[in-house]
This record gives C-alpha cells, structure tokens and sequence, in this order.
C-alpha cells in the first residue's frame, strides 16, 4: 500500500510539475505576443489577456498543492515556535485536517462548478471558446491539495506513533540542537 501511494504522489507531483512549467511557458510567450503587438502600433489580442489571467491563476493554484508537499505553505512559525513537538505536532495535524476538509470540499464545488458550465455552454468573454476546459485548471488542483494534506497528516500521525522519521516527540524545535550537549553529530 505505501508503494502505491508512493507512487500516486510521484505521478502527483510530475503532473503538477509539468503543468506549472508549460502553462508559465505558453503564458510567458503570450504576453510577448501581445506586448509585440502593441509595441507594433496594433492593438492587442484581448483573448490573450483573458487565457493568460486564467493560466497565472491555475498556476498559483497548482502552486499551493505544490507547496503543501514541501511545507511551504502559510504557517504561523512564530505561534508553532512557543509550543513543544508534541503541540507542534498536534497543531500540524489539524492544520492536515483542516485543509483536508477544504481543499476537497473547494474542490467538489468546483467539479460541480464545472460540469455546469459544461451544460450551461458558457464560453470566455472574448472569444468563442468554452470556458469549462480552463476550469479543469482550479478543479485538480483542490483535489491535488487535499492528497497532500493527506500525506501530511499520515507522517505526523507515523511519527506520533513512533513510526515515522521524527519519532514520537516530533522534530527537534528550530533553533534547538538534535544531538544531546556534548555529543557531535
């Protein structure tokens, strides 16, 4: 089984991987397009500016997912610093729990969101192209989320059981050292 989600996450993280450099890829070359285009005396292409605000947010969206795995993402250090490892650990733990929650309720409305654009035929502002494709873009991501406040949430409960790489009382406190006084490491 921890194969398998080993796995699962790798596929994860490489489809994540992918789509953040070949979105901010094709919305780089875009906006040279349209910046060509004006610097040319033309006026830009307003689908280009429509695509690339949609692409930059799919981008920071997949970026948040990405962030949860590297633990990255928004916490309050100075709060989580007062306490010892095992509140630490217990804040973290809800914190997985929480985000959990969200992410794949955000993400539920968001595949509901999108099956109803699907049948209501809306299509971008500036151009005749259904929108619901570049909804896909805000739906996985949630649900990319949510699978890595799983994975949070089971290596704090891993180490809380003695299982994992922290053992029971948590990562040493920063600042603090690992190795008892005297002993080099």
């Amino acid at each position: 089984m921890a194969t398998l989600w080993k796995k699962l996450s790798r596929g994860v993280e490489w489809i994540e991987r992918l789509l953040v450099v070949w979105l901010l890829l094709v919305f780089g070359v875009l906006l040279l397009v349209n910046v060509g285009l004006r610097k040319a005396g033309l006026s830009g292409m307003s689908w280009i500016q429509e695509t690339s605000r949609y692409m930059l947010v799919a981008v920071t969206m997949i970026g948040s997912a990405m962030q949860v795995k590297s633990d990255g993402h928004i916490k309050m250090d100075l709060l989580m610093n007062v306490f010892g490892p095992r509140v630490q650990r217990g804040l973290r733990m809800f914190n997985a729990l929480v985000g959990m929650v969200f992410w794949f309720a955000y993400g539920w409305w968001s595949w509901l969101w999108l099956v109803r654009l699907f049948e209501l035929g809306k299509t971008m502002e500036s151009v005749s192209i259904p929108f619901w494709p570049a909804w896909i873009f805000f739906t996985v991501p949630c649900f990319f989320a949510g699978v890595r406040y799983i994975e949070r949430f089971v290596k704090d409960v891993r180490g809380a059981l003695g299982r994992g790489p922290d053992g029971p009382d948590g990562p040493a406190a920063p600042g603090l050292p690992d190795a008892p006084e005297g002993e080099v490491k």
